[in-house]
């Protein structure tokens, strides 16, 4: 992120040396999220870190406790 490159260039590394690449995702406006006769499949693209918040999102769902909710995680 940009955040992480400020804090690189902090700490005295080269910004010749950092190279930051965006999110290859683009934002679209929001849907509206319809279940299909499968239920409903939500997905988290990204870096298995706490600052990430999955594990919120993990916990989040359990006391959901619908078996129709799936979650698929990609990191």
């Amino acid at each position: 992120s940009s955040e992480m490159k400020k804090t690189l260039i902090a700490c005295r590394i080269k910004p010749s040396k950092i190279h930051h690449v965006e999110n290859f995702l683009t934002s679209r406006p929001k849907e509206r999220l319809k279940r299909s006769s499968q239920g409903l499949c939500l997905l988290f693209v990204g870096r298995l870190s706490p600052e990430k918040g999955c594990q919120v999102l993990i916990e989040a769902l359990a006391d959901l406790n619908d078996p129709e909710v799936k979650l698929q995680i990609l990191g």
